[in-house]
């Protein structure tokens, strides 16, 4: 046990002794039975110690590790957390779904941290050997030799003890099973004295293993390799598991695999350091694991106009990612490291899928063009510019109009999802349409209201335009700009229909506008009272054509588009299920809470639970609306004191309750 300097104050934990995690503190020989003052013997301030340097710290002013009650000692800086011989055990308690929690134990009463308590409710997923794991079903463990105590609250609560047992005992036939097997690290052997260990290298799988005395595998055995990846590993040839101990003491047929931990769980020894060596392990989880590569690359190359990637160009692009390079065209991309994003991106768009005209013509090639790409190609491609007295280009509250705006993500998982697949014809062929996601009729609407709306009057207001005025006047002049902050000044370069069509064509379809299109939107154009008046007109009919919205060609099928058929109507009475999505959130355990309910053989009734666990957020039982169950847990339950139309609905029958099943969908 570790106390601080008086035994009394909050804050005792357990530590390794193997470890100098805290300092000695002696009492004088021979101990007594009243209070226990201990004496320091340091070398300097804040020295920390293994448990069997404190003892021998101790042994040389004639005293002994004790569990003190003092330590005689005025400042403060001088002590820390010391080391008694009070032993610890250490405990897990197990929740239902196999997570765990820390408990220590001690044999003297003591005030633990609050990570470590009694209470303590940090659960971690654990992997479980075999996938099973003590439990009140299985009584904790009852029936194999023994069992660990059940938890009124519901779990389980067992003695510990960590086994550390070889994995290998030969050369390991290859790196990926020594990768996969083995998950602590060793220092570098050639820092230990020299002949400590001895050197075999295998050149067929590039391992080599360190060992003591005869070529003998055990725990102190040492694998050097280097991964696919160029990551140079030292690698203990053991296996950490944590195995379940009854009420007596005694092994139970339940383990998992010690994890890795960075964070000291004793309060001074948990640094920021460590906090960034661990989110930097995360990371390096996330990006060497294999199925990165594939991952990001799929990403890419829906970006760059390709929803369905075939699995060719996936794993060129993957390729690319883990090697760092690329070639094409005779030049090579890339700095040969890992995960370069210059091999990666030159391996999306110099791709032969991604510049075959050919695959433009297949229905399953390219992708919806996203909504706020349409509105900056226009802008681009039609050459718009602010008006002078305009400091900046503002696009008003697109994420709420279009669906989608730069740096308002609504999550992290952006706009829409990559494997979104819409209703109909793609979900049949197993393709997606990420950007199909954001094509509801509201965000449609708008998104050609604001690009008419650009087109006619400027960026501003008017018509539902992605702007604020910017000036005085009305919105009913077509062409008239008093309001704008900014206008579109593309001018044709040539006078000819044809021409300014093709050039229209060009710019915002990148020719991909049809001919039967181009004659619809050309004759539109003649028909205008003037040019500027037709060119505005022509602009409008490209922004609405397939061309324009998609990144490959359109086919007619010269076929009528089938109807629906007719509904047939029932004579039942309506009935609606309504949604209620309310901004913030909802406290459903206070909603419907446990009132009068009968206990169960040994336990508290369920509304007491409730107080217990709820505490100060509890509600108190008088407030209470009630409402009567049948074949429940509970006879009454609780509704909210300020939901007193859900008490009244359902005692009218016109409303339920679901408790435990999650949200609805």
């Amino acid at each position: 046990k570790l106390s601080k300097k008086k035994r009394t104050w909050s804050g005792a934990v357990c530590g390794n002794p193997r470890l100098p995690t805290a300092s000695e503190a002696c009492c004088p020989l021979p101990l007594t039975s009243g209070t226990k003052y201990a004496q320091r013997n340091p070398i300097y301030d804040g020295e920390r110690m293994t448990y069997a340097t404190a003892e021998q710290r101790c042994l040389v002013i004639d005293g002994t590790l004790c569990d003190y009650d003092d330590i005689d000692i005025s400042e403060s800086h001088k002590t820390g957390y010391h080391w008694t011989p009070d032993p610890c055990k250490i405990r897990v308690k197990i929740n239902l779904d196999g997570y765990v929690a820390i408990v220590y134990e001690m044999q003297t009463p003591a005030d633990k941290v609050s990570w470590v308590d009694d209470d303590n409710k940090n659960f971690f997923e654990v992997i479980w050997n075999g996938g099973t794991f003590p439990n009140p079903s299985n009584n904790c463990g009852e029936g194999i030799e023994g069992k660990c105590e059940v938890l009124q609250e519901g779990g389980c609560l067992c003695q510990t003890s960590v086994l550390g047992e070889a994995v290998f005992d030969s050369m390991p036939a290859a790196k990926d099973d020594v990768l996969s097997m083995l998950s602590i690290g060793a220092l570098d052997p050639n820092v230990h004295a020299i002949n400590e260990y001895t050197k075999k290298f295998s050149a067929e799988t590039g391992i080599t293993a360190y060992y003591r005395g005869n070529e003998i595998y055990d725990t102190n055995t040492i694998f050097e390799l280097t991964d696919d990846f160029g990551r140079h590993f030292f690698l203990k040839n053991i296996r950490s598991t944590v195995e379940m101990k009854d009420l007596f003491g005694k092994n139970i047929d339940y383990s998992f695999r010690n994890p890795p931990n960075f964070m000291s769980l004793i309060p001074i020894e948990a640094t920021v350091r460590d906090a960034q060596y661990e989110t930097e392990a995360i990371l390096d989880e996330y990006f060497y694991h294999p199925n990165t590569a594939p991952f990001l690359c799929i990403r890419f190359i829906q970006r760059f106009g390709v929803s369905n990637p075939a699995p060719r160009y996936v794993k060129s692009c993957a390729t690319a990612f883990h090697e760092g390079i690329y070639h094409a065209g005779g030049r090579s991309f890339g700095t040969g490291q890992y995960g370069c994003l210059k091999a990666t991106v030159a391996s999306v768009v110099l791709d032969r899928e991604a510049r075959s005209v050919v695959l433009d013509a297949d229905p399953s090639q390219g992708s919806l063009r996203e909504p706020l790409l349409k509105i900056i190609s226009v802008m681009r491609n039609m050459e718009f510019q602010r008006e002078d007295d305009s400091k900046q280009v503002l696009l008003w509250r697109l994420e709420d109009r279009i669906g989608q705006m730069a740096h308002e993500f609504a999550s992290v998982f952006s706009f829409f999802l990559p494997e979104y697949t819409p209703d109909g014809v793609l979900t049949t062929a197993s393709l997606v349409s990420p950007e199909a996601q954001l094509l509801d009729m509201p965000k449609t609407v708008s998104l050609l209201n604001g690009l008419f709306s650009m087109i006619k009057f400027g960026l501003g207001s008017c018509y539902d335009g992605f702007g604020k005025s910017a000036g005085s006047g009305s919105c009913r002049d077509n062409g008239s700009y008093n309001r704008a902050s900014g206008t579109l000044k593309y001018e044709p370069s040539s006078t000819s229909s044809t021409e300014i069509i093709n050039e229209l064509a060009t710019l915002m379809t990148s020719g991909r506008l049809s001919e039967r299109n181009r004659n619809i939107i050309r004759e539109a154009f003649e028909n205008a009272e003037n040019q500027e008046s037709g060119l505005r007109i022509a602009q409008q009919l490209i922004i609405t054509t397939p061309e324009f919205q998609t990144t490959n060609p359109t086919k007619l099928s010269e076929e009528n588009r089938e109807l629906p058929e007719g509904i047939t109507y029932s004579d039942r009475p309506y009935k609606a299920v309504i949604f209620l999505m309310f901004g913030g959130g909802c406290d459903s355990f206070n909603m419907l809470t446990p009132h009068t309910c009968t206990p169960e053989e040994g336990k508290d009734d369920l509304f007491k639970q409730y107080l217990d666990v709820r505490q100060s957020v509890a509600l108190q039982q008088h407030t209470l609306h009630q409402i009567p169950a049948d074949n429940q847990v509970c006879d009454v339950f609780g509704i909210h004191p300020n939901l007193p139309v859900l008490a009244k609905l359902y005692n009218e029958g016109s409303a339920l309750f679901f408790a435990n099943t999650g949200a609805l969908d």
